[in-house]
């Protein structure tokens, strides 16, 4: 679920990602963090496509997870492999 909120000059983002288990949330994390950065390089006047599949983990898909997994205490676990597959 996404919303948005004015917040001064600007708008406030929340975005809300239900997993089917927890070892999930890194791996949502890691690929949205992906999306927005896709995001800001179209805002930035750089656009790419989407970053999906393999492109994802050239893209450092591995290192986001891990680090979000550290960091939300969650043990990892690696991404099966129809989810790596290019779309």
């Amino acid at each position: 679920m996404w919303e948005l909120a004015s917040e001064g000059h600007g708008t406030h983002l929340t975005l809300r990602h239900t997993v089917q288990a927890d070892d999930w949330a890194p791996k949502a994390a890691a690929g949205w963090h992906l999306c927005f950065d896709v995001a800001t390089r179209l805002l930035d006047g750089d656009p790419v496509g989407p970053i999906t599949g393999a492109a994802a983990m050239d893209h450092g898909w591995q290192e986001l997870h891990d680090g979000y997994a550290a960091d939300l205490g969650i043990e990892g676990t690696p991404l099966p492999e129809e989810h790596r597959a290019v779309r």
